[in-house]
């Protein structure tokens, strides 16, 4: 390592440290980490919830759609095999 190399390095890290100590002593004395956490873990929570009843409501419309289209399926499947079955029923009376 060169020599400008260290001493940009040493300005730098004495200079971010200066300002971090500058920071955290402008924080108010009683900052109270208790109710800070407190809080943080109450909208974690709340988020937690309101994404599994988003992911319900997305299960629940993805199986109402399967659903829908499974009846049409099978609509469309027993009217084609009533058009056979009739269509078997006209052909066998015509041979008679």
């Amino acid at each position: 390592m060169s020599n400008s190399r260290l001493l940009i390095e040493s300005i730098l890290m004495f200079f971010i440290g200066i300002n971090l100590v500058i920071f955290l002593n402008s924080i108010p004395e009683r900052f109270s980490w208790s109710d800070f956490l407190n809080d943080i873990w109450t909208d974690l929570s709340e988020g937690i919830i309101q994404l599994i009843q988003s992911l319900i409501k997305i299960g629940t419309v993805t199986s109402i759609i399967f659903l829908l289209l499974f009846s049409i399926f099978l609509l469309l499947g027993g009217i084609i095999r009533a058009f056979k079955l009739f269509s078997r029923v006209k052909h066998s009376s015509r041979k008679r």
